[in-house]
């Protein structure tokens, strides 16, 4: 539960379209009669969210050194 909250901060704070990371989630995203006229899967904008977040996770450009005490 925790990295899907730390996911969905991450993508909000990096202005990421909202619905399209819900979509990430697998979260269902409007109400009945929303979801019944937009069907759309946001395939493209979801494989951008997800391969930044990738980086994010394995990249060691985040990656903050700790130094030693002396």
């Amino acid at each position: 539960m925790a990295l899907r909250a730390s996911f969905r901060t991450w993508a909000k704070e990096n202005r990421f379209d909202n619905d399209a990371a819900e979509l990430c989630l697998a979260h269902v995203v409007g109400t009945k009669t929303q979801q019944s006229y937009d069907r759309a899967e946001m395939l493209e904008e979801r494989t951008k969210i997800l391969r930044a977040w990738g980086d994010y996770c394995t990249g060691v450009s985040n990656v903050v050194p700790l130094q030693v005490a002396a």
